[in-house]
């Protein structure tokens, strides 16, 4: 299960106090904000507290300081439409990345809408592909109190430069902004699945299991993105921790995902890989690596025929283990059983949710803050 939002931190519970208070007319809007010493002894918190707390509402647009030093309520609709609700720019459902990973649509928002609503704030979702630059400047005029990104896969524009420069525009106004994944380093917060010790994870699993030549296995281009040199220094780590000796990461092609017949998909994906196999696993190579960590769980049926093929036995001569935790339910793994992972690496998208609100929080609580960069932690699961 996620971590708890907040651990009890006394200015964070002032803070959802506070903004509870006010959305319930506990603090009507237009009144005056009670004194900090009044507020402190209500809290049971130091007038220090309270001192912070205030000036997180206020950047909320929930609070407001008039020319005359005095501290005056404003509800939400009073001032800023959006001033306690964060923008989640989600990713579209029929985004390919959903196909890939099943959980990312949902479990990914859940997670972002119901930390939200553990400290007092509600979730604007809005789809990434279908929402122009227009319509994100209206948003961006009403100014919420943050802006959540779970879209950041080429298919839903959110790396273009219209978006960065939306992004940005965001910040510039003070609204904090965090980033699932990290495609973009321009100062933004990010929270990220720790993919380099899920992968040192995996072949410390197939160390112990008795594997000592272990291949990292990428498709396409895809050994240029950030998460997968994460996952590459991950193997390095512990074949290094180990004392072992690292193989050249295996590089297949696409996979046609255009083929309906599974059957035909597995062997057309089978054949196309199986030149790249050859050298490592033919049938006249006597020291042939003993196990490959593949990109994704989705990859492992097609990777089982191709090493049948050669002659290889998946899951006998060699141990496949898997990414992503969808096994199995990818395609073609009711028909290629023997595909299955010893083990997969989950991605806990839920708790990736959490993450991101909590790094809002933090944001919120101290805009000087660096730029946050939070892992969530990789863990196995076991065929």
């Amino acid at each position: 299960m996620p971590e708890p939002i907040f651990r009890d931190s006394p200015r964070s519970l002032a803070v959802r106090r506070l903004r509870e208070w006010i959305h319930d007319g506990t603090l009507p809007d237009g009144s005056d904000l009670p004194a900090e010493r009044v507020l402190a002894e209500r809290l049971e918190v130091p007038r220090t507290t309270i001192n912070r707390a205030v000036q997180i509402l206020q950047t909320e647009g929930l609070i407001q300081q008039t020319a005359a030093r005095r501290r005056v309520v404003c509800a939400p609709g009073s001032g800023s439409v959006l001033g306690a609700t964060v923008l989640v720019i989600a990713h579209p459902l029929d985004d390919p990345a959903i196909e890939l990973s099943p959980y990312l649509g949902e479990a990914l928002t859940l997670g972002v809408v119901c930390a939200l609503r553990s400290v007092g704030l509600r979730a604007l979702v809005v789809d990434a592909r279908e929402t122009d630059a227009e319509q994100f400047e209206v948003l961006r005029q009403q100014r919420p109190s943050g802006v959540i990104v779970t879209a950041h896969t080429a298919p839903t524009r959110v790396n273009t430069t219209p978006y960065r420069a939306l992004l940005d525009a965001f910040m510039a106004d003070r609204v904090p902004v965090v980033l699932f994944g990290n495609e973009l380093d321009n100062g933004y917060d990010h929270v990220v699945h720790d993919h380099r010790s899920g992968a040192a994870e995996l072949v410390r699993f197939l160390h112990q299991r008795g594997c000592r030549r272990m291949v990292p296995h990428f498709i396409g281009t895809s050994d240029g993105s950030d998460w997968c040199r994460e996952r590459h220094a991950g193997y390095m780590d512990a074949i290094a921790e180990l004392g072992l000796t690292p193989e050249q990461p295996l590089l297949t092609p696409d996979f046609d995902d255009g083929l309906i017949d599974l059957a035909s998909r597995i062997e057309d994906g089978a054949k196309r890989c199986l030149g790249f196999l050859l050298d490592r696993f033919g049938p006249n190579q006597a020291n042939a690596p003993d196990a490959i960590l593949a990109l994704n769980d989705h990859a492992l049926p097609i990777l089982s025929a191709s090493l049948e093929m050669l002659g290889r036995q998946a899951g006998g001569d060699v141990a496949l283990a898997g990414y992503d935790g969808v096994w199995p339910k990818v395609r073609g793994a009711e028909l290629r059983p023997e595909a299955a992972p010893v083990a997969t690496v989950p991605i806990d998208f839920f708790s990736i949710g959490h993450a991101l609100v909590q790094a809002l929080v933090r944001r919120h609580e101290d805009r000087d803050l660096a730029p946050i960069l939070d892992r969530v932690p990789a863990q196995l699961r076991f065929s």
